[in-house]
Parts: structure tokens; sequence; C-alpha cells
């Protein structure tokens, strides 16, 4: 036999139990973080009020409903595999960030750790205590710091900085696989003179108008950015000299197609157009070039061509084979 003390020992391990449960529920149902007990399929058992503040649904909305009701479709797997490492004992600290649906149908960012728990009837490893806390605000201020070192400004096309290592890095490729590669420098036809007189927010105006045209006629895996001052860029991997041509075209139409007046500027009719100064590379069988750095001194060369020749209108130079297309 135990003795007598037995009853008193056990008396005291169950109020101790009671006590532990009482004290996470108080604590859970306080906590400005989500906590939830979910069984071996992440459906809830219990749901912490703080889930209406951060996601707009109630505790017994959520309860017995599984992941997929409230978890963005792409991030499902990262918490299943999430589920599976913990309820195999990996005890290793760590967080996973993942998207939640809000009621209101927008995404809210989260952060999560689970810990696994026994189930109260088999004792073994089968249930989870999963917290999730409320990182929106967080990710929105990383994404707008990382926006604002890549991103121009005024014309939301890449800065000066992406734009050197995009067309350093495609030079790089085209010399590998001698696939051609193109660079374009679009100027506003008397751009001073417009802000002179139109101002210089119209300035601005004009120049976020014209890099949405660059974006538009732009293909997809081509970079626009924002060269310096009124004058734009764009890098054109593997395009040869037909197709640069035939892209250039269409951004000085698209340009003098806005019919943004411009009393100044005789070329487009009074209104505003542009110069488009390029050249294409291709890097079959050229192994010493200096760098990506050849191509600009090309392009700028003719641009200045264009401008010398009346402008609105574009000029391309050649740097090695012409390519067919």
């Amino acid at each position: 036999m135990d003795g007598p003390g037995w009853w008193k020992r056990w008396r005291s391990r169950r109020d101790a139990t009671a006590v532990r449960g009482t004290d996470f529920r108080a604590m859970a149902e306080n906590a400005a973080d989500i906590v939830l007990y979910v069984d071996h399929e992440l459906k809830s058992y219990y749901v912490s009020p703080s889930c209406q503040r951060v996601l707009g649904w109630t505790p017994a909305e959520m309860l017995g409903r599984g992941p997929h009701e409230f978890v963005f479709a792409e991030d499902l797997p990262i918490i299943f595999g999430a589920k599976e490492r913990k309820l195999q004992g990996d005890t290793a600290p760590g967080t996973e960030v993942i998207r939640m649906k809000h009621k209101d149908g927008r995404l809210v960012w989260v952060e999560g750790n689970a810990r696994a728990v026994p189930d109260p009837l088999s004792r073994q490893p089968g249930m989870l205590v999963i917290t999730l806390r409320d990182i929106h605000q967080r990710k929105l201020d990383e994404e707008r710091l990382r926006e604002n070192a890549t991103v121009d400004g005024l014309t939301r096309l890449a800065n000066r900085l992406v734009f050197d290592e995009f067309l350093e890095r495609e030079w790089s490729q085209a010399l590998r696989s001698g696939r051609p590669l193109s660079l374009m420098l679009v100027d506003v036809d008397h751009f001073k003179q417009f802000n002179d007189l139109y101002g210089h927010q119209s300035g601005d105006d004009c120049l976020r108008a014209v890099a949405r045209q660059l974006i538009e006629v732009a293909r997809r895996n081509d970079l626009g950015a924002r060269y310096g001052g009124d004058e734009l860029a764009l890098v054109l991997p593997d395009c040869g000299s037909a197709t640069a041509r035939r892209v250039a075209e269409r951004i000085r139409a698209a340009v003098l197609a806005l019919r943004i007046p411009h009393a100044q500027n005789p070329p487009g009719g009074g209104y505003v157009s542009v110069c488009i100064g390029g050249a294409t590379f291709v890097g079959r069988g050229i192994h010493d070039r200096g760098g990506a750095q050849d191509l600009l001194p090309a392009a700028d060369a003719s641009l200045y061509r264009c401008k010398r020749e009346g402008r609105n209108r574009f000029d391309l130079a050649i740097l090695g084979d012409d390519p067919p297309g």
C-alpha cells in the first residue's frame, strides 16, 4: 500500500493540474496573441478571444474548423510541415510566417509557433498549442523599406542602383549564352522648356506618364528604370536589333499619343515627345569586353544623334554581330 498519505498526494496533484488549466485559460484569454489548442488535423478545440481583434472571427466561428478555411492557400504547406515536425518530436524553437484570411476578405500576416502536448485520452503527442502574433504592420513597413531602396519615388520605375545591377547581370548572361542584349535611353524632348512653361509639378506628372508608357510597352522580362533627371532607361534581355527597333517605335508612338501639350516642342507638333537612343550587343565568342558599361556610351551616342537629327525619333547602335531579332 502507498500509506495513508496517498490521498493527500493525489488531491495535491489534481489541484495543481486544475490550477495549471485555470492559469492557461486566464493567460490565453487575456493575451494579445491568438492562442489555439488544436488536434492532429489542426482543427481547433480552443481559440482565444484575441482572434476577433486580429482576424475579425469570433472564437465560436473558428472552433472545430481547420486551417483551409482561415490560412491563405499558398501558405498551407508551411503550417502542415511545421505540424509534422512538432508531432514527430521536434522541440527546437522557431517561428513560421504565414498569411491568414480576415473575415472582411483581406490577408493578415501573422507569426506563429507551435508546441506539441499530449492528447488528454491517449497521453501520446497528438495535440498542439499554437500562438499567432499579428505582424501585419511590421510586414508592411518592411515592404515599404524594400521598395524605397529599389524603386524611384517619382516614376515608380527601378532606381539607378537596381538598373546598374540588372544591366551588369544581363551583360554577363549575354556573354555566356551568346544571346543579344539591348539597352534604350529615353529622353523627353525639350523637357527644360516644358518645366519652365508649365511648372515643375506638371513636369513630374509628365515624367510619370512617360514612365507608364515605358512599362506598358516593355516585355515581361525587361527592366524599366529612371536613369537620371528626365532620362529613363529600358534594359531588354534576349533582344536583337529588329525587336529593339519595334519596341522603340512603340514607345515613341505611345508617348506622342498621350497628347500632353508642349507648346515649345515643334518636333512633337506641340505635344510631348521623346528621343530614344539604343544599343544592341551580341556576346557570342566575345569574352574580353570591359563590362556592361560598354553599352551605355553607345546608347548615349545614339540618343544625341536623335537630338541632332530633329528629335521625336529613335536611333540604334550595333555592337558585335547584328542579330536577326
